[in-house]
């Protein structure tokens, strides 16, 4: 519940190098201290799609800082988006519906994330600024398919989460 407050308070408003920070040091400590480490699979797997995604649409991405092609931005703010969700669906949601919970969560989180991060703090994908936004937001500069890829990673992510929770052999999910 801490590390989504601090990953909505942050993850829109620090350079890729915190970003960074927060996906090796703060998240794992928190998850560790807080009696939380049963969640580390939860992590792991909204790493594995996040990193997936960065893979797959690398030659679009042109934020600086680069590792071996790879914007470093990317790369570690969509595992932390992805898993910041399943912390506020898990922690503050109704549990009645939780799709449509997770569906709210995530993509309302992504909208005003890519509104302050484009609108206020100027953060702009070069690769992609030729490409008109969501007409509603002016956000989300990219083609038709990574619109699309971004809208949809939210609900793959849970069912994802659905599947590994009902195969899994643990008992503490």
């Amino acid at each position: 519940m801490v590390l989504a407050a601090i990953d909505l308070l942050l993850f829109s408003f620090v350079p890729p190098y915190i970003v960074c920070g927060l996906f090796f040091f703060l998240t794992p400590l928190y998850l560790w201290t807080t009696g939380r480490a049963h969640l580390l699979r939860d992590f792991c797997l909204a790493t594995i799609l996040g990193w997936g995604l960065v893979f797959v649409f690398s030659s679009f991405y042109m934020y600086e800082p680069a590792f071996f092609g790879l914007s470093l931005f990317p790369l570690f703010a969509w595992p932390l988006g992805l898993f910041s969700t399943k912390l506020f669906q898990h922690n503050w949601a109704p549990k009645k519906y939780p799709l449509l919970s997770f569906l709210i969560i995530y993509w309302g989180l992504l909208i005003f994330e890519e509104i302050v991060g484009y609108h206020f703090l100027g953060m702009q994908n070069l690769g992609t600024a030729m490409y008109g936004g969501l007409p509603f937001c002016n956000c989300l500069h990219a083609p038709w398919f990574m619109q699309f890829a971004y809208l949809m990673m939210g609900p793959l992510y849970f069912f994802v989460l659905t599947f590994v929770k009902k195969y899994s052999n643990t008992k503490r999910i």
